[in-house]
């Protein structure tokens, strides 16, 4: 198990954590985030986390929730209704 180490964050076992989650997940990431690059973050989520489904959304930003707000509803939406 790595320890992960984010600056101004004390360090965690992210993955002790992440194995534990046991409900639906949509993990949502931007392949153009600069703040939180999405192969050390994003993906490693998605590896983590059994039977997540993982979203990359083309050249999206760190705060795509802004940038790409109805490609984000429509697949939260469509996320919970596949519930």
């Amino acid at each position: 198990i790595r320890d992960y180490k984010v600056t101004g964050v004390q360090t965690c076992a992210l993955p002790i954590y992440m194995a534990k989650i046991d409900v639906p997940t949509l993990v949502i990431h931007g392949s153009n985030d600069q703040i939180v690059p999405f192969e050390s973050t994003g993906k490693l989520a998605a590896e983590m986390i059994k039977n997540a489904t993982l979203k990359v959304y083309d050249n999206a930003p760190h705060g795509f929730a802004l940038t790409h707000q109805d490609q984000l509803n429509e697949d939260l939406l469509a996320f919970v209704k596949s519930l």
